[in-house]
């Protein structure tokens, strides 16, 4: 013998299904802002990495220039203490 199923108990069946869709939607919906999160989590590592980078070589780049400037004073110098010194002996 074939059972019928209680009146109404389709409707309670589309009901069950449209909840289950919707409790599917909202954990796809969970699972990406996870994901979202951890890639803005991993973007803003790697952001302040780089600014950091960015810093170490500015400082680099300014000792750097220091140096450069420095060795340019003291060559400078050099340089009128050797003509100085050919002017001294004569030498052109």
């Amino acid at each position: 013998a074939l059972r019928r199923a209680p009146p109404g108990s389709s409707a309670i069946s589309k009901e069950a299904s449209g909840q289950n869709r919707e409790v599917e939607e909202w954990q796809e919906l969970c699972a990406r802002r996870r994901d979202l999160d951890s890639e803005l989590y991993e973007a803003s590592a790697f952001e302040e990495a780089a600014a950091r980078d960015a810093r170490s070589k500015a400082e680099a780049a300014s000792r750097s220039r220091e140096a450069l400037t420095a060795a340019q004073a003291e060559l400078s110098s050099l340089h009128d203490e050797l003509a100085a010194a050919a002017s001294e002996v004569g030498v052109q």
